[in-house]
């Protein structure tokens, strides 16, 4: 039998210049492979007094187990007809927010990519049925808004959240043309915190960004209008908008800037998109041929960087992923996939969420 030689031992009989060669190689190849991944996510401190804790995710077809008879989808058909897929799409998903901030889910959750009420009472139920086992009730998600859109795939924003919402108030915007959006209204000790989460189109059917402009200019229109009405209202957008935030919707049309001192002087209406801080050469909420986009936004008005009502903890924000939820060499989101999936294959969402820490301060 041959005696087998380690490749240490091997090494060791080379000349020292072709140890060092070596050397420089391995090291290259480790400093590519760390830099292709994304760091890991940071821990969530616990919150302190008057601090909630807020998450955007895209959870990637999230249709419910009823055919529409309208929607020619192979994803709306296939849940009506694996019901297992159907609730171990909803367990992934339930696993994944209560993930989130030290294990109590965030405080307040945004969504896209929901068909229907019925999707989302299914997601809500089976996160609370999860705490209630684990004998923990009190952080069970009491309120839900929704507003259903019948454009396209009929995905739709969402809310599940445990601060008390104003479902009179909240609405769908952006007509038939940018329906995928919605203004969801939440109060706490009397203050008023209104997010704005939005689907614009994907790079896929909008090719030369025209309609995913459309959708930051209707998108602006709206905040626009709330920050004009009062300078000093709390407002939080939040969505996958398909691009980048160096992309032409957001620095343009969304007129996002990346920094709160860009938004200090009075009468400025423009929105600071808390995201731009990530370097999508080295992380991001998504990965396509190999490499990172930040598509997953989060943005606040003026009125979040003062000490009245809500604001918003910059610091804090972080693209959210624990090892189960990432594949690859280069560490992108594991989706759930399709019916074609095999089962070992499916994971969580083809999105990583954002997240960021909001202060509630006393009235």
């Amino acid at each position: 039998m041959a005696r087998s030689r380690s490749l240490g031992g091997e090494l060791a009989k080379q000349p020292p210049w072709v140890i060092a060669l070596v050397l420089i190689v391995l090291a290259i190849v480790a400093l590519v492979n760390r830099s292709n991944n994304p760091a890991e996510a940071p821990p969530a401190r616990p919150l302190q007094a008057g601090e909630y804790f807020f998450a955007f995710w895209n959870v990637e077809n999230l249709y419910d187990d009823q055919d529409d008879p309208k929607l020619q989808d192979e994803m709306d058909d296939w849940y009506p007809t694996d019901p297992a897929a159907w609730k171990l799409k909803l367990d992934r998903l339930a696993e994944a927010i209560l993930a989130m901030n030290q294990n109590r889910g965030p405080d307040i959750l945004a969504m896209v990519e929901v068909e229907s009420e019925r999707a989302l009472e299914a997601l809500q139920t089976t996160i609370n049925a999860r705490l209630k086992a684990n004998g923990r009730d009190e952080l069970a998600y009491p309120y839900r808004l929704f507003r259903e859109d019948n454009t396209g795939r009929r995905f739709a924003p969402a809310i599940l959240s445990r601060v008390p919402v104003d479902n009179n108030r909240t609405r769908k915007v952006g007509g038939n043309r940018n329906g995928r959006m919605l203004v969801g209204r939440l109060e706490a000790n009397g203050h008023e915190l209104i997010v704005f989460p939005a689907h614009w189109t994907s790079r896929v059917s909008d090719k030369d960004g025209s309609r995913r402009m459309s959708y930051a200019e209707s998108m602006y229109g709206e905040y626009r209008e709330m920050v004009t009405a009062n300078r000093n209202v709390d407002v939080l957008l939040c969505g996958d908008w398909n691009d980048d935030f160096t992309d032409p919707s957001i620095q343009q049309g969304l007129h996002g800037v990346d920094s709160a001192e860009k938004l200090r002087a009075p009468g400025d209406l423009r929105t600071w998109v808390l995201t731009s801080r990530f370097d999508v050469a080295k992380e991001g909420t998504l990965a396509y041929r190999n490499k990172w986009n930040v598509f997953d936004h989060l943005a606040v008005s003026p009125g979040m960087l003062d000490s009245v009502g809500w604001s918003v903890l910059p610091e804090s924000v972080a693209i959210f992923h624990t090892p189960e939820m990432r594949k690859g060499r280069l560490g992108e989101p594991r989706p759930f996939g399709d019916a074609k999936t095999r089962p070992e294959e499916r994971g969580y969402s083809d999105h990583f969420p954002v997240t960021v820490i909001l202060k509630l301060n006393q009235p």
